[in-house]
């Protein structure tokens, strides 16, 4: 029922490598039918010549399906038991209460192996079909290789939909560069304006200023039924207005609209959940938790800002009783942010600074080094008073999961697909074993004229690995499809968020030098057995 950062993206990715996982173990089923109707051809021919009928050669490929399929899922329950029990053993401090084995998802993923098995045969049938009685037993069996690119295909094609699924929905919660290096929260009590002017000329800092935050109820807001979450609008008000990247209207006219009215700006996300658009009037119910009275603000520009890590590290969000969720930041002026607070003038203190550092500065001492001088200089110029404390929250922070570059966010559930790849690369041996008995002639040719056992196992690795590089150009392109549409669906969650697409190269790569490492692995003592015994015959 605890469930930490990393159990949850477990679970966001838990779906997409179920069904990766299904159509991977599909497509080696199909491909282990159809190098078994290659190897058995010559006595499938014989029976149907005394007499097999069609029915029979299709109740012959059930029959083999569903063994393979038992055999395959007995023994992988098995060795995912052992695996489990190891890995967990190996990390007692994410797994303090051990190995608990969930015996429904046991059950439910033999059901759906069984399902598997006659699916498999609606794809092979046509191969077991083709047998036709008094076929000669000498008929050069097919070697079956792009069966097993496209098998090969699969299991690549869930690990790049996995990797490029966690990038790029991961790219809507990185924090926006644009964003100040900075969050300082004076909590709880916050320090007063007078206060502030003590630290205008800390060393290192290019500038700092007031950060103003207060939660304010969205007058078009339908809270869901089964929730008590009412949609608000986080406005934050300082001396200036980073520069974001605005998608409507500009940084130059926005600045000066929220110094001389009460303008404000948003962010791409609520304008894509509400339909606000430059020009458009944000209506809010202002009044804290006494009467509300409705406020219409106009909305002077759009800006493409993630901001979701900031101000939840930051702890701005859910002061006052305000709900720790929101729709999104709303950038405005004091004068606008002091109009909406219920609160007197006079009791509302600051608690939450604005950061800037010298670039020398923070490439002198890196993140966390610059963060710690100023945050201990601040304390020492507050006097280090008992009403509040000061925390730094640096925007390019790494720490326990919670801020993340890129895919890192996503942890243990990127490397999971390896294991298909290793999976996959057991394929090989089926293949190689029709490979050689395709070319069985040829290799004797080869051997008459001179080529030794290292050139005949080379021919056979080769082939292995021509496959297993065909299967990664097929799976690239629609691994990604998949990996980004499931990103989609996943934002979806969240009203507005914007649609992004990434790709890891570097992981991607990672991932393809892996898979032609297993292939190879597994290809060449493989391909040493299958040579070793043609020249002993």
């Amino acid at each position: 029922s605890f469930k930490g950062d990393e159990q949850r993206r477990m679970d966001y990715a838990r779906p997409l490598m179920l069904a990766a996982a299904i159509l991977t173990a599909l497509a080696l089923l199909v491909n282990s039918l159809l190098l078994s109707v290659e190897a058995n051809r010559g006595s499938l021919a014989i029976l149907r010549t005394v007499g097999l009928t069609r029915f029979g050669v299709v109740r012959f490929a059930f029959a083999e399906s569903l063994l393979s399929t038992c055999i395959g899922a007995l023994s992988g329950v098995l060795l995912a038991s052992a695996a489990l029990y190891v890995y967990v053993s190996l990390d007692p401090v994410s797994f303090p209460a051990g190995v608990a084995f969930n015996l429904r998802g046991m059950a439910l993923s033999s059901v759906a192996a069984l399902l598997i098995a006659p699916l498999a045969v609606l794809f092979a049938l046509k191969g077991f079909l083709s047998v036709r009685p008094l076929d000669s037993t000498s008929l050069r069996p097919r070697s079956r290789r792009i069966g097993m690119a496209i098998a090969f295909a699969f299991g690549f094609g869930a690990f790049a939909a996995v990797e490029i699924w966690g990038a790029s929905l991961m790219r809507g919660f990185v924090p926006s560069p644009e964003w100040p290096d900075a969050i300082v929260s004076l909590l709880p009590g916050g320090a007063s304006s007078f206060d502030i002017e003590k630290l205008r000329d800390i060393k290192g800092v290019k500038r700092i200023s007031e950060l103003l935050p207060l939660q304010v109820d969205l007058h078009d807001g339908e809270a869901p039924k089964s929730s008590s979450y009412r949609p608000n609008a986080l406005f934050l008000a300082a001396e200036w207005l980073p520069e974001f990247n605005f998608v409507e209207g500009d940084h130059t006219s926005a600045t000066k609209a929220l110094r001389e009215g009460d303008g404000c700006v948003i962010s791409l996300m609520m304008s894509r959940a509400r339909s606000l658009h430059k020009g458009d009037e944000l209506k809010l119910l202002a009044g804290g938790r006494g009467p509300k009275t409705e406020v219409s603000l106009p909305v002077v520009g759009v800006v493409d800002v993630n901001w979701h890590m900031v101000t939840s590290r930051g702890l701005v969000r859910g002061m006052n009783g305000a709900s720790g969720m929101t729709d999104g930041p709303v950038f405005v002026s004091f004068d606008t942010v002091e109009s909406l607070d219920p609160r007197p003038a006079a009791h509302v203190r600051m608690t939450h600074l604005w950061v800037e550092y010298e670039k020398d500065f923070l490439n002198e001492n890196g993140v966390f080094g610059a963060a710690r001088i100023v945050e201990r200089e601040i304390a020492s110029r507050l006097g280090d008073p008992d009403g509040f404390t000061v925390r730094l929250h640096a925007r390019d922070e790494i720490a326990d999961g919670t801020l993340a570059h890129g895919s890192d966010l996503i942890g243990q559930a990127a490397r999971v697909p390896f294991v298909f790849l290793a999976i996959l690369a057991i394929g090989f041996v089926a293949m190689l074993v029709a490979e050689a008995d395709a070319a069985k002639n040829e290799y004797a040719v080869l051997r008459a004229v001179g080529a030794t056992r290292a050139q005949l196992v080379a021919k056979l690795a080769a082939a292995a690995l021509r496959t297993a590089a065909r299967g990664i150009l097929i799976a690239l392109p629609f691994g990604a499809l998949a990996g980004w549409l499931f990103a989609v669906k996943t934002a979806s969650v969240w009203p507005g968020m914007p649609r992004y697409f990434v790709v890891p190269w570097s992981i991607i790569a990672e991932g393809a030098a892996g898979a032609v490492l297993f292939a190879l692995v597994v290809a060449v003592p493989t391909a040493m057995s299958i040579v070793k015994r043609a020249a002993k015959r």
